[in-house]
């Protein structure tokens, strides 16, 4: 087989098989039945040959025991409720404050979201043409993102909801970008579904950060988050 990351998802399900087991999201079971299966080997080298550069994508981190199935299983989670997503700021604090406990959990998210990108588009999830960039919006200590998101080289920038999320009744999740090296965040939008959104080329640079606060409906007034952090990730460039 042959073809880029970007392309068609595989029709083959030997091939689709093969992807899976070098993505480790296959039972022991399954695993050890590709690997007895000698005409599957051409297959696994492929896919490990294409899946080579998420080795440069993101520094190593050490994934909890339950990540692999849980990324298997991300369109069939439960919906975490509004009022567990305004717990994680339980005191007022300034958007600073709120996302300066997201530091580690973006390093992870970076490195998931290779993963994720690739998972996605095996399932044939559209993703922005050719992207620039992906990052995974995650939520503290949880095993998989609730977000995906895919940045063209045009500044297309697509949403995926991996499983639904709702703000709540009289709230919106509102979508930001802060720059490397600035301390202002710019508000990309109101996510409301897989509705994509352009943003300008100037804002999609490596090392930004993307973050999701919790807003009354219709957005901040005040041109700054003014509820808690919710999601954040870490803008990496895209495989393949």
């Amino acid at each position: 087989m042959s073809g880029e990351l970007g392309g068609m998802p595989p029709d083959d399900p030997r091939d689709l098989l093969a992807g899976e087991y070098v993505l480790r999201l296959l039972s022991p079971e399954e695993a050890l039945g590709v690997e007895r299966d000698a005409t599957l080997r051409p297959l696994v080298e492929d896919w490990e040959h294409r899946l080579a550069p998420l080795l440069v994508v993101a520094d190593p981190v050490s994934p909890p025991a339950d990540l692999w199935p849980a990324i298997a299983s991300t369109l069939r989670l439960d919906a975490p409720s509004a009022a567990s997503l305004r717990a994680t700021s339980s005191q007022p604090a300034s958007w600073w404050q709120s996302i300066a406990m997201w530091r580690g959990a973006t390093a992870v998210a970076g490195a998931l979201a290779a993963v994720l990108a690739v998972a996605l588009m095996m399932r044939g999830m559209p993703m922005s043409s050719e992207p620039k960039f992906i990052v995974a919006l995650a939520v503290p200590n949880a095993p998989t993102p609730d977000f995906v998101v895919s940045i063209a080289a045009s500044g297309r920038l697509t949403v995926h909801n991996l499983r639904p999320v709702t703000a709540g009744e009289g709230h919106d999740f509102e979508l930001w970008i802060l720059p490397a090296g600035r301390t202002v965040p710019q508000s990309l939008g109101i996510l409301r579904g897989d509705a994509p959104i352009t943003v300008g080329p100037r804002v999609t640079t490596d090392m930004a950060q993307l973050m999701v606060s919790l807003e009354p409906e219709g957005g901040s007034r005040t041109g700054r988050p003014t509820g808690p952090v919710v999601y954040a990730g870490r803008l990496g460039p895209s495989p393949g």
